[in-house]
């Protein structure tokens, strides 16, 4: 299983800190099911 999230942090840092994960946005997120040597894209939608 593979699971990507994108956030909108608060402020103008835009590294993600899970100690400061309360105060950012959670903007998109998916979850796959992958086998070993699978390969393709995944993604999240960080468009406003």
């Amino acid at each position: 299983m593979l699971a990507l999230t994108g956030y909108d942090p608060s402020g103008d840092d835009t590294t993600f800190v899970r100690a400061l994960a309360d105060g950012q946005e959670l903007v998109d997120s998916t979850t796959v099911t992958v086998d070993a040597g699978d390969s393709g894209p995944v993604t999240v939608d960080l468009d406003d």
